[in-house]
């Protein structure tokens, strides 16, 4: 009797696994063009195929390059989708709702992020997101000095945003992209700039759990 049960429990965790997976699947491969238009619905279906059946998640893209899906889970997927650049989503509920966060960045000189929100239509959603400011991510540090500081600080405000998801610990990070800076500068923002991490709980993100960059 105890077996029959067992089983029976093993059977529908295997279920609702699955069932989870298939609404991060159906997710993906309704992506509007207007959304993701390097991806069509071929490409996207192969995508979600081969990494289903673990395989290199490997299709072409619009511009003939190949884009990858790296990660995936219940209601998370993280896509390579150029050489320099990244899409991720994070299917959420909010309230009695569903909503997908995504998160393009694109690489260049520095990482450029946009996030933006949907329904599950795919029309944009208004929610509530952190939007920290440049200052925010500087901390006084005292080996640095005075003058290296202020060179710092006035960089803040040129320096774009970088975001992404730490999808184990359901945390949106952001920090300042600072590749573009001199070799001198990049070591001082190694010890004067932090990392901001904003936790979804409870249907929004809260609070801003400051880390070092080099953490």
């Amino acid at each position: 009797m105890k077996k029959g049960v067992l089983s029976l429990l093993l059977f529908l965790v295997a279920i609702t696994s699955s069932l989870h997976a298939q609404v991060v699947d159906k997710f993906f491969a309704d992506v509007p063009q207007s959304v993701l238009p390097l991806l069509d619905s071929t490409a996207k279906l192969d995508l979600l195929d081969l990494y289903n059946e673990h395989l290199p998640a490997k299709a072409e893209n619009m511009m003939g390059g190949q884009s990858e899906i790296v990660r995936k889970t219940d209601d998370y997927l993280k896509l390579k989708l150029t050489v320099a650049s990244t899409w991720q989503m994070k299917v959420l509920r909010h309230e009695q709702d569903t909503v997908i966060v995504c998160v393009h960045s694109v690489c260049a000189d520095d990482v450029f992020s946009r996030i933006t929100v949907y329904g599950t239509n795919w029309a944009v959603k208004p929610l509530e997101l952190p939007q920290p400011v440049p200052q925010d991510f500087y901390v006084a540090d005292k080996a640095t000095t005075s003058v290296k500081s202020q060179m710092m600080q006035a960089h803040l405000p040129e320096l774009p945003m970088e975001i992404e998801w730490n999808d184990s610990l359901n945390v949106l990070s952001y920090r300042l992209s600072t590749q573009s800076l001199s070799e001198e500068l990049q070591k001082c923002a190694g010890t004067c700039l932090r990392r901001l991490d904003y936790r979804w709980e409870k249907g929004g993100f809260v609070g801003a759990a400051l880390r070092k960059e080099t953490e």
